[in-house]
């Protein structure tokens, strides 16, 4: 990142954090929200796997994002939200990692009884070291159900478009379907989760074809001083269909990821996180059989 990037970078975010909206947060019942984060990642071996790309490298980025949404229906039991969410990483060393996203989305929601019914389409485009990189179509919907005071059961399917720049062999849809299953305590402020999912994607290329069988475990607990801590695995067992011209074979990749963060809340709206992320990536294709590490630190608000 040279050091205009880095004096711009950090300028924007105080003025937002600052500056620009600090009033917002006197309003109440608001339709809207707004949310800005910035801070710093540690990569010790940048990767790209939407592409298969792993540089066996390690850089620092600047990583910033603004969100927000706007809640244009709320009635008691139905409930239709815009929102747009931006993203953006800018690296010291590996510009060509540089990655940025805008994401268009609605979202809504309608409760019956103990059923509650949602849905949330999104689109999103982005792009590498400044060129055109990938467009996504998401469509989720989704129904839960309240068992009981402690238990609530998620029931979701997924369509994802994916469609990329200047290499079009990987344009795929998939379709998943999945199952989450919640138990609340701490009186409904903390819970664990399991879930189930069930992904089929279809590529232009046919060595990109595959099935996937995934497992994840979450944990979400509040804790001493205004702090909260979120970690989760997911077991991700990726069988593809047809053989892959470089290995002879068809592939197989069993990818691991655990993820950790802790919060604490500072004086309103402010926050200050700290993360981690772990990927093994246990393939037959050698070139994108690897290890990644990430550790991150931002500071955010919420208004």
């Amino acid at each position: 990142m040279s050091s205009y990037q880095g004096k711009a970078f950090l300028g924007l975010f105080v003025f937002l954090l600052f500056g620009g909206f600090p009033w917002l947060a006197q309003a109440e019942d608001k339709p809207w929200h707004i949310d800005v984060s910035a801070g710093f990642e540690y990569d010790d071996n940048l990767a790209r796997p939407e592409k298969d790309i792993v540089s066996n490298d390690s850089d620092i980025a600047g990583v910033f994002e603004l969100g927000g949404g706007y809640r244009f229906l709320d009635t008691p039991d139905f409930k239709m939200e815009a929102e747009y969410d931006f993203y953006q990483s800018l690296y010291a060393d590996r510009s060509e990692f540089n990655f940025q996203s805008h994401t268009f989305g609605l979202d809504g929601s309608m409760e019956r009884g103990k059923t509650d019914f949602g849905g949330n389409v999104s689109y999103t485009n982005s792009n590498l070291d400044g060129d055109d990189f990938m467009e996504l179509f998401l469509f989720t919907p989704r129904m839960g159900i309240q068992l009981s005071p402690t238990l609530y059961t998620d029931v979701s399917y997924m369509y994802q478009d994916k469609d990329f720049d200047n290499e079009r062999r990987r344009d795929a849809h998939q379709h998943s379907l999945g199952l989450t299953q919640y138990l609340f305590f701490m009186e409904s402020k903390a819970y664990v989760s399991g879930s189930y999912r069930l992904a089929s994607e279809d590529a232009r290329g046919p060595e990109f074809d595959y099935l996937a069988n995934i497992l994840k475990a979450a944990l979400k607990m509040p804790g001493p001083v205004e702090t909260t801590f979120n970690a989760s695995y997911e077991f991700n067992y990726r069988d593809y269909d047809h053989r892959t011209p470089s290995i002879g074979k068809e592939r197989l990749d069993k990818i691991n990821t655990l993820k950790a963060s802790l919060s604490k809340k500072l004086m309103e709206p402010l926050d200050l996180s700290f993360s981690y992320k772990y990927i093994n990536n246990d393939s037959n294709l050698p070139s994108v059989d690897y290890d990644e590490n990430i550790l991150s630190i931002a500071l955010g608000a919420r208004f």
